[in-house]
């Protein structure tokens, strides 16, 4: 089976600026099942838009070394990965803090080679995993456009897996409801999250 997780990157600062990883929640589930699959004939795929600056290259390398294909990743000269700092405080909760609204993912199916479009009309994978924060980084018109291929990934018999991550910072409830919507009738499997679906429709998703 071959699956390609869709979604933003994202350069970690914990507790100091010294202390620098790399995560997003889309890239680290890719991660992990990059990690298991390998002896359950999974192949993983990451579809991502990152820089070409130094940290970015790290960044690729490092998913590389991790048997995760890269081959829809795309780079460009003039944007750059979101930046987090990761705070916790004195009860062990942790407060995340982004930096860069206008990271590259927002521009993934904007510039450049249309990799992963290609890559779902030509029933290239078998799965696609997006979550709530995929959606959000990207434009409303590519929006609209990643609803499509979904829709031609669906009709060549393709699965759908979604998880209802919410960030504030990307978008409102309103929008997240408003095209949560949309994409709900082409999920499979959505993975949820109460505390997330809490903040997306309050009372409506009791």
């Amino acid at each position: 089976m071959k699956i390609v997780f869709l979604g933003e990157a994202l350069v970690e600062l914990n507790h100091s600026p010294r202390h620098q990883t790399y995560g997003g929640n889309v890239v680290n589930r890719a991660l992990y099942l990059a990690r298991l699959g390998g002896s359950r004939a999974i192949d993983v795929s990451y579809a991502t838009c990152i820089g070409i600056e130094k940290i970015s290259m790290k960044m690729m390398q490092r998913w590389q070394q991790e048997n995760i294909d890269t081959s829809l990743v795309k780079c460009l000269a003039t944007k750059y990965p979101n930046l987090c700092f990761i705070e916790t405080d004195s009860h062990g909760q942790r407060h995340y803090h982004y930096w860069n609204k206008d990271n590259a993912m927002r521009y993934y199916f904007s510039y450049g080679p249309a990799l992963l479009n290609h890559a779902l009309m030509n029933h290239d994978y078998g799965a696609i995993y997006i979550s709530g924060s995929s959606i959000a980084a990207l434009t409303d018109d590519d929006k609209t456009l990643l609803l499509s291929l979904l829709e031609v990934h669906k009709q060549r018999g393709g699965k759908v897996y979604l998880d209802n991550n919410f960030r504030n910072d990307l978008w409102s409830t309103r929008q997240a409801q408003y095209w949560y919507e949309k994409i709900f009738p082409y999920v499979d499997i959505a993975f949820i999250d109460l505390n997330d679906e809490m903040r997306i429709w309050g009372a409506r998703a009791i």
